[in-house]
């Protein structure tokens, strides 16, 4: 009797081993899927939406798979509202949404370093331009809807809102002494450069 339960902690140990060993050969065999089956998957879409896969690094900020599956599905709705869709490979659709979303990411990011933050009151405004130019704000949630199978919400999150950011961010650079005085040396040298009598193509 003594033996036997000297032995019971040993299984159990095992036990946990067992276990363990099967949840990381199971994350990794998920892993593995989310990255090579191809955008759209429902099965990896499921995963996504639970586990926030990175799609891609910028700086310090990351893309998720999360958003590239959604903005993903969200082409496919606007492509199906279309009477002829385009003729554009799959692999093409998925490279545009990535430079979309790391263009977003990298605004957010430099927003970030030069300490700005979103004027939320853009944000409305933009949004509520859009909903006058197409009859008000019912009618737009309905486009939105229809076109992208969005909320408003999600519209405002995924598009008005980093269009703002990147205004925000372009006129702060344009703006800003210390960013444009290296382009402005530049631009001023090649300027006297042809004022005094060099060839402007050189």
């Amino acid at each position: 009797e003594e033996k036997k339960c000297k032995k019971i902690p040993c299984n159990v140990w095992m036990i946990f081993a067992g276990l363990g060993a099967g949840v990381l050969v199971a994350i990794i065999a998920i892993s593995c899927l989310v990255y090579l089956r191809p955008v759209g998957d429902a099965f990896v879409r499921k995963v996504v939406n639970i586990v926030p896969y990175p799609a891609a690094v910028v700086g310090t900020q990351t893309v998720s798979m999360k958003d590239l599956y959604e903005e993903y599905r969200a082409m496919q709705t606007y492509f199906a509202t279309l009477d002829t869709a385009p003729d554009i490979a799959p692999k093409e659709v998925i490279s545009m949404i990535m430079q979309t979303l790391v263009r977003k990411v990298a605004v957010r990011d430099l927003m970030q370093q030069y300490g700005l933050t979103l004027d939320d009151a853009k944000v409305t405004e933009m949004y509520t331009s859009m909903a006058d130019q197409v009859g008000g704000e019912e009618t737009l949630a309905g486009k939105i809807s229809e076109t992208f199978g969005w909320t408003p919400e999600e519209f405002k999150t995924r598009v008005v809102t980093p269009l703002v950011m990147a205004n925000q961010l372009t006129t702060f650079i344009d703006e800003s002494e210390e960013i444009q005085a290296v382009q402005r040396a530049e631009a001023q040298a090649y300027h006297d450069r042809v004022i005094s009598g060099e060839d402007f193509l050189t």
